[in-house]
């Protein structure tokens, strides 16, 4: 069972919504299996004597160890639900003076383990002499795939096999280095609980999986992962419609605000919150702000991370919240998103301890007027932001900002960033100033808009210097724009690309687009193919190749996607795309049998049996199929052995895709595919409500 849970509170006209705690993943009514490491049967070996074990998961992480006579071997195991950079756990049932083992991997392969002890919550240091020496179990040991693990073995000592109290923790932001004293950024989950190493080993050799993890953060009476409020009811144009449940679910959003206002045992529950502010059948939202403004007063001292979406004609924006929100939680929050419009707003002085910080101009990066309102703030505003990002900058690990605001930061902020999203730009005039100072980046995104000319192409070629970010695990550079991929210059910048990607092994998640060059008169081919073999830890994939999709780029298509794959995107165009080619592609998508996640965008929407096709055969490892805009789940079917065809789940809701994250996808990889890149601005085409025909 899951630790955390996810509260959903969709008001004021928003799709859905729920005033009790729901599971965090909401499917339409299914909720898939989870993608972390599968709960295990209860079937034990009937015999009592040799090994015993046992096993309890969080959210992030699971926890196992096998007791083998004096030595227990333990297990750390990440869930895939985020970025892993470290994992941990200690002997004892809180922070303060208990031992504790450290681990993460470094770019060569190796494995740290530092064993390490603090006063009170504040960072661990090196514990010299460790009441027990652990010592690293490499047998235990897998960094590929998206669910990586450490294992360790460690003397036993007097404590009740039965309950043994630990703590864990998991970080999102590696180390960079090998040393065992090395600084770690402060975990993102992390909490007591107990484990029962008593129990006999499956028939397999495993432990037993726990029917209840007890890994609930410390002191919540329910583990609440996350808040959505939505004023008005989201859609891509605007329009409001459904005015009855508008009513109820205004009722339900003012509820759920005034008990958080109101109870204190409820408000320290919830760690996030997010609001999506948009247009709400009232013209005023005095009432409404006020409510929002109590309920964010009461979450104060507990609240780590505030997100805010808002439309340009909604009556509620978030300057009117962000003073309260400063003045109570300025020192303690961790993560703040919020639209690009309120950087000039004085209050995002009072946030000093930041370690994720969002200006965007929404989750898919429309870019409509925002680098204009960039150029238009005045130096002396602009010199506010820089003051923020600079103070911020010994917690900040991941920015996220348009290029344009990007270029004009001071250097020093990049260096101990360690993921850099540059959204919607249309310049790349700092580029290789800002690359030159990324040195700790494990993951780095460009996503530009606009026509680009030749002197932009090559600026950025000339950036991607092979020696450039040495420790990179994850790297996605999107034109969403055409940048005509058959002149010399984009031939010049895919060179450049693969040089700069050859040979990283520790390379885990790849999004080009487009990945592939096009003479006229010659087939399309791509310098990536001679990369590809090179990225041996390369499992999270998304390429563009282009239209028509016909030999050329099938072979293309066949080279560029390695064996170990378990989530792929593809932009393409299936246009009269007859049943042989139609077979060819199947077979290639067929022949990678990790894919768990299969995304296809075809801006044109054609009719063709290949769609059909594959949700009747999908590969065997499927979990997640998406076309365009219609995500949905598979459903496993309850007895394997019985031939029929694949269920699947209702299909995800525009809003849910719209602002969708980790938590939805219940994988970090599979939302790192799909961040700040959806295939089409033309909402009318990709947020339209698939008809009675519609195969999806």
């Amino acid at each position: 069972m899951r630790s955390t849970f996810s509260l959903a509170v969709l008001g004021f006209a928003a799709s859905t919504a729920a005033l009790n705690v729901i599971p965090r993943q909401d499917y339409g009514g299914y909720n898939p299996p989870p993608s972390g490491p599968s709960s295990t049967s209860s079937a034990a070996a009937a015999v009592t004597t040799g090994p015993t074990g046992g096993k309890i998961c969080t959210d992030l992480m699971c926890v196992s160890g096998i007791v083998n006579g004096s030595t227990i071997q333990y297990t750390l195991e990440s869930t895939g639900k985020d970025s892993l950079g470290w994992m941990a756990m200690g002997f004892g049932s809180q922070m303060a003076n208990t031992p504790m083992v450290i681990m993460w991997s470094n770019s060569d392969g190796s494995v740290t383990l530092s064993q390490r002890k603090a006063p009170s919550e504040v960072m661990p240091t090196v514990d010299s002499s460790p009441p027990r020496a652990a010592s690293v179990d490499m047998s235990a040991v897998a960094l590929s795939g998206s669910q990586p693990q450490f294992g360790f073995t460690i003397p036993t000592d007097s404590t009740s096999l039965s309950s043994v109290p630990i703590i864990w923790a998991f970080g999102t932001t590696n180390p960079g280095s090998s040393a065992k004293d090395a600084t770690l950024l402060q975990h993102a989950e992390s909490g007591p609980t107990k484990i029962d190493l008593s129990k006999p080993l499956e028939s397999s050799g495993k432990p037993v999986m726990e029917s209840s993890s007890a890994g609930v953060r410390s002191a919540l009476p329910v583990g609440i992962a996350g808040l959505v409020i939505a004023f008005g009811l989201w859609s891509a144009d605007g329009a409001q419609s459904k005015d009855v449940e508008r009513h109820r679910l205004h009722l339900r959003t003012e509820e759920i605000l005034w008990e958080i206002a109101t109870r204190p045992t409820f408000a320290c529950a919830i760690r996030a919150i997010t609001v999506q502010a948009f247009i709400m059948l009232f013209s005023g939202a005095v009432f409404e702000t006020q409510l929002l403004t109590r309920a964010l007063r009461a979450l104060s001292s507990t609240l780590t991370t505030f997100r805010w979406f808002e439309h340009e004609q909604s009556p509620m924006t978030v300057s009117e919240v962000l003073p309260a929100i400063a003045q109570s939680m300025g020192p303690t929050l961790r993560e703040l998103h919020l639209p690009l419009t309120c950087l000039t707003n004085p209050s995002l002085g009072a946030f000093t301890s930041l370690r994720r910080f969002e200006l965007d101009i929404g989750p898919d990066g429309d870019a409509s007027g925002y680098e204009e309102h960039v150029d238009l703030i005045e130096d002396s505003d602009l010199e506010l932001v820089r003051q923020i990002v600079y103070r911020n900058r010994s917690t900040l690990h991941h920015l996220v900002a348009p290029g344009a605001l990007i270029w004009r930061l001071p250097s020093r902020v990049f260096e101990g960033l360690h993921t850099l999203d540059i959204t919607s730009t249309t310049t790349v005039d700092g580029l290789h100033a800002v690359v030159g100072h990324c040195n700790s980046i494990r993951d780095f995104s460009l996503v530009l808009t606009g026509l680009h000319s030749d002197e932009n192409l090559h600026t950025i070629a000339v950036a991607l210097r092979p020696h450039k970010l040495p420790l990179l695990v994850a790297f996605k550079i999107v034109f969403k724009d055409n940048c005509m991929p058959s002149t010399e210059n984009h031939i010049l910048l895919l060179t450049e690309i693969a040089s700069f990607l050859w040979d990283r092994k520790g390379l885990r998640r790849l999004h080009i687009q487009p990945a592939y060059y096009s003479r006229p008169g010659e087939g399309a081919t791509s310098p990536l193919i001679l990369v590809m073999p090179t990225l041996p830890n390369l499992t999270t994939l998304g390429l563009e190749i282009g239209c028509p999709l016909k030999l050329d780029r099938l072979i293309l298509l066949e080279t560029l996607i390695p064996p170990t794959v378990t989530a792929l995107r593809l932009d393409c165009i299936f246009r009269n795309l007859h049943k042989p080619f139609q077979d060819r592609f199947l077979d290639i998508i067929r022949s990678r049998g990790r894919i768990r996640y299969l995304h296809i965008f075809d801006e044109t929407y054609p009719e063709s049996e290949l769609k059909d096709r594959l949700r009747e055969d999908p590969p065997p490892e499927l979990e997640l199929l998406g076309f365009g805009p219609f995500v949905r789940w598979r459903f496993p079917h309850p007895d394997p052995s019985v031939d029929s065809l694949p269920e699947w789940s209702p299909r995800w809701p525009p809003w849910k895709l719209r602002f969708r994250g980790a938590r939805d996808f219940g994988n970090a990889d599979w939302a790192w595919l799909m961040r700040h890149r959806l295939p089409s601005d033309n909402e009318e085409i990709v947020w339209s409500e698939p008809g009675p025909s519609s195969w999806f």
